[in-house]
């Protein structure tokens, strides 16, 4: 995800708190019971959440600060985790470990795909450069609060391209983009070679690498 989708939220749910602890002291209290305080903990610890890396320090804390059960005592921890943060997101320290891994992931197909175009065979290619758009997809939407499954499968590709468009997460432009990947992918994996020829795989390709360069998951 982009690190702005991040702060944008972020700063949201800590312009929520600001306006609550201006109107009121109630949260501080160890025994309060405040819908509203409880509703502004609940869509911090969300945001806390999908933003935090997992097994990292700040998703220990906030299990920590879960455990605990009393939002109104712990609401001013969650605040100082969500601007410490925010902090690093604007600082650029938390791109996670899942990227990384997910990067040299990608990169091992790549080369495959790579290898196959250099020798002609870009049917194959073309099924495995749609499996990596496919596969990126999938981690996109999930560092983004999107569920890539539905009833225990994977949603259509389709479907999640047009859930990151319709949530702001890649413009209409890239939508377009990966409709017309897919749609190659699809005739490569259905024997429709005819459709298509190696230069488009290989255009394929190197957009795809920009696109997960550009949104990276």
């Amino acid at each position: 995800m982009d690190s702005e989708i991040a702060i944008n939220q972020i700063d949201n749910v800590l312009e929520r708190f600001r306006l609550i602890s201006e109107r009121s002291e109630e949260f501080a209290l160890d025994d309060v019971d405040h819908s509203t305080v409880h509703k502004v903990f609940n869509m911090m610890a969300s945001v806390a959440r999908r933003f935090s890396v997992q097994s990292s320090t700040h998703s220990q804390e906030l299990d920590r600060i879960l455990s605990q059960g009393k939002p109104g005592l712990f609401i001013r921890s969650l605040a100082g985790l969500l601007m410490a943060m925010r902090d690093e997101y604007e600082l650029g320290y938390l791109q996670s470990i899942e990227e990384l891994v997910h990067a040299n992931t990608f990169a091992s197909f790549v080369e495959m795909a790579q290898h196959l175009i250099s020798q002609g065979y870009k049917d194959a290619a073309a099924v495995i450069v749609g499996s990596i758009l496919e596969q990126h997809l999938r981690q996109l939407c999930q560092k983004n609060g999107i569920p890539p499954e539905e009833n225990g499968k994977f949603r259509k590709s389709e479907a999640l391209n047009v859930s990151l468009s319709s949530k702001g997460i890649i413009n209409k432009l890239d939508q377009k983009n990966i409709t017309a990947w897919l749609g190659l992918r699809n005739n490569a994996a259905h024997g429709n070679y005819d459709e298509y020829d190696i230069q488009q795989v290989k255009l394929m390709l190197s957009s795809i690498q920009n696109f997960i360069m550009k949104y990276p998951a």
